[in-house]
Formats: C-alpha cells, sequence, structure tokens
C-alpha cells in the first residue's frame, strides 16, 4: 500500500494501523509539505516523497489509502480512478457536489474496490448500539441526538482548515461523519434538512448545528462543533427507553468544559502526537480494507455513501446561510 498525506492524524492512526497490519506492506508515503515528513518516524524500504503522483498507478502499489488535506481528495481520487489500484478515501470526498459525482462515476466504471474513511462506523461502542436498536431492544426509534465536538485552536490548525472555500468548516469536516452515520445507525435513508444554523467564534464556520429529517419520519438533531468541549455521544430514544453511546467515556465527576479562553495550541497539537490511544475504529476500518482489497467480503462505505454524506452537509449548509 501507498498512504498519500501524512499529516497529524495520518501520524497518529493511518500510518501507525498501517504498519501494524501483517497484510499490509506499506511501501511508499507522500506529501508535498516538508514539515510533515520531517515529522514521519524511520520507516525501513518505505519510499517517502513529495508527490503523490508517484504512487499513482505504480505497479508495486496494490491499494492508496488517501489521508491528504481535503482539497486534494479528489484530485487523488481522479488519479487512482484512471488505474486498478484499490482506494480508500477519507471524507469529504469532495468540496462541491458535481465534484463528487463525476469522481463517484469514474470510480463507479472500474473493477477495483473503494471506500471511504467513515471510520466511526467501525466504532464498538456504536455498532453495539446498532445492534440493540436492531434488536428492538428500545421499541420503535422516535427520536435521536448526536454530538460530535472537538477542541480546536485556529493557531495550530492548517491553513486550509480555516476557510470554507479551501475545505474548512466543522460541517464538512465533521457533519459529514454524523450524516454518513445516522442512515448506517438507524437503516434508513435521509431524506432532507431541517433548522440548520452556522456560527463563526474563531474560524468559519466552527459551530454547526441541524435536525436530519429521515425518510421514516425519525428527527434527528446534530451538533458539530470546534468550540466545545470534547463530546461524540448518539443518544436514541425510543418507545420502551433509551440508549446512549460514547466514543470517549463519560467522566460525571469533571465535566468537559471549554476553557474560558477557548481550546489551547497546545490542546490541538495533542491530538496530533503519534502516540496510542483508545481509538479502535480506524484500525478496525483499515484492517477490513486491506481484507476486503484481498477479496474477502467487506461492509466498507462506498463512494456512494460519500457523495450522498456531501450532498446532505451542503443542503445543510444552504439552509443556515439563508436565514
Amino acid at each position: 500500500m501507498g498512504l498519500a498525506g501524512c499529516g497529524g492524524i495520518a501520524r497518529q492512526y493511518h500510518l501507525r494501523e498501517l504498519s501494524a497490519d501483517p497484510r499490509v506492506e506499506l511501501v511508499a508515503v507522500a506529501d508535498p509539505s516538508t514539515a510533515s515528513r520531517a515529522a514521519l518516524p524511520t520507516l525501513p524500504g518505505v519510499e517517502v516523497s513529495k508527490d503523490v503522483e508517484d504512487m499513482i498507478g505504480s505497479p508495486g502499489i496494490d491499494a492508496v489509502v488517501v489521508c491528504a488535506s481535503t482539497p486534494a481528495h479528489a484530485e487523488i481520487a481522479a488519479g487512482v480512478a484512471e488505474g486498478h489500484q484499490h482506494l480508500y478515501l477519507e471524507k469529504p470526498i469532495a468540496l462541491d457536489l458535481d465534484e463528487a459525482r463525476r469522481i463517484e462515476a469514474l470510480l463507479d466504471a472500474r473493477d477495483a474496490l473503494t471506500a471511504v474513511g467513515f471510520q466511526y462506523r467501525f466504532s464498538p461502542a456504536f455498532r453495539d448500539l446498532k445492534q440493540q436498536i436492531g434488536e428492538g431492544r428500545i421499541g420503535a426509534i422516535r427520536h435521536v441526538r448526536a454530538w460530535h465536538c472537538e477542541v480546536a485552536d485556529p493557531g495550530a490548525m492548517s491553513g486550509w482548515k480555516l476557510a470554507r472555500s479551501s475545505g474548512g468548516g466543522v460541517l464538512i469536516d465533521i457533519g459529514s461523519h454524523e450524516v454518513d452515520f445516522a442512515s448506517w445507525l438507524l437503516g434508513t435513508e435521509v431524506d432532507g434538512v431541517e433548522d440548520a444554523t452556522l456560527t463563526s467564534s474563531r474560524i468559519e464556520h466552527d459551530d454547526a448545528r441541524f435536525v436530519l429529517r429521515m425518510s421514516d419520519g425519525v428527527r434527528v438533531e446534530v451538533v458539530v462543533s470546534y468550540v466545545q468541549g470534547r463530546k461524540h455521544r448518539w443518544e436514541v430514544e425510543g418507545s420502551d427507553g433509551v440508549l446512549r453511546a460514547e466514543r470517549w467515556p463519560p467522566r460525571v465527576s469533571r465535566p468537559r468544559r471549554p476553557a474560558p479562553s477557548g481550546p489551547t495550541k497546545l490542546a490541538t497539537r495533542l491530538r496530533a502526537l503519534p502516540v496510542p490511544r483508545r481509538e479502535p475504529s480506524f484500525g478496525l476500518a483499515l484492517r477490513q480494507f486491506a481484507r476486503a482489497s484481498q477479496g474477502e467480503p467487506h461492509s466498507l462505505p462506498t463512494i456512494a455513501d460519500g457523495r450522498r454524506s456531501l450532498e446532505i452537509v451542503l443542503e445543510a449548509e444552504r439552509d443556515a446561510l439563508a436565514r
């Protein structure tokens, strides 16, 4: 495999997980950023370069994992689509819907595997939540609430993340995960968006709230934010009870609150440190991708899932900006 992009998240999760998988031989890493390449650990036998194009179509690379900056996703995917390499593409798959549809058509026209990085489908807690809902543990679903909030200091973020025009904003970054997750969790399609709001406190579009209207009439309230305390929770109300799942353990005795002055640079940078964490979903998704690349059955998110998520996120954005 080749890894396209070696920024903080890629070094924290993708690089570590691919290197640890006995099915995978990581042979190439590419990133145009000199600083990102310099931050890589020693990788014996791995070719490190600034040009992603070097790995696209290479006969020695069977699959490409794309964890580059968001503005580069579509261009890299289009390049891979010209050949037969398997592709694991981080979300969002593009910055606008026309581009997403073009990428989807190109990738669907070939036989190789394409998966999109909606890794939270693989979180053990969230998979357990889906199973219990499917078993009827809480009866008929009536209402759902979701929160996905990350700390982020503008001074420690990549420049492209600071403006929507260059691919930034919490809605397209984090909201795309939650839109996909709602459909996967409940087993129904998203019909549309209601009551969307966007605010800009420290960077453009760093807090968003919206309601997803599912095809069966269930409403899903979603909060995604860079300016709240760290939280990733799904709460599902049914006719016979309530189920709640959290990706990070709750700490009742020490509430997760943002600092009065906002997230610090240190807190933001700590998220990108290459140290082991209790976040298994990245590894579970990438290991399934490795198995699927070798022909085994899989339940990976598809390029159509990526396009549909972007479609709903852009609808929420339009709704919010029209207010």
